[in-house]
């Protein structure tokens, strides 16, 4: 057969090892499912932008993405929040809860 298993730690899960035209594709199975949830997690982000400004969604992407939120909404928030330094770099510091 063209498919070999190779048992590894069960940490790490079964390796497939596919082998075409003298290429060798390898990936890993997840075996060990994702942590819980815990609603009481507090995320603390910050970042550095001009007061009233839109930052854009590729610097709040990555910050705020893998936490559920919408890059778009959480910069229409800081523009609110930093109206009175308009034009004025300042430190932005996003305390995110129960997301």
């Amino acid at each position: 057969s063209s498919r070999e298993t190779i048992r590894l730690p069960t940490a790490i899960g079964p390796l497939r090892v596919c082998r075409h035209v003298s290429v060798v594709f390898a990936y890993l199975l997840p075996t060990a499912m994702a942590p819980k949830f815990d609603p009481n997690e507090v995320k603390v982000v910050t970042l550095r932008q001009y007061g009233g400004e839109q930052a854009p969604s590729s610097v709040l992407a990555p910050k705020v993405g893998p936490l559920g939120m919408s890059p778009k909404k959480v910069g229409d928030d800081i523009v609110k929040g930093t109206n009175a330094w308009k034009g004025i770099r300042v430190t932005v510091r996003l305390t995110i809860q129960n997301r």
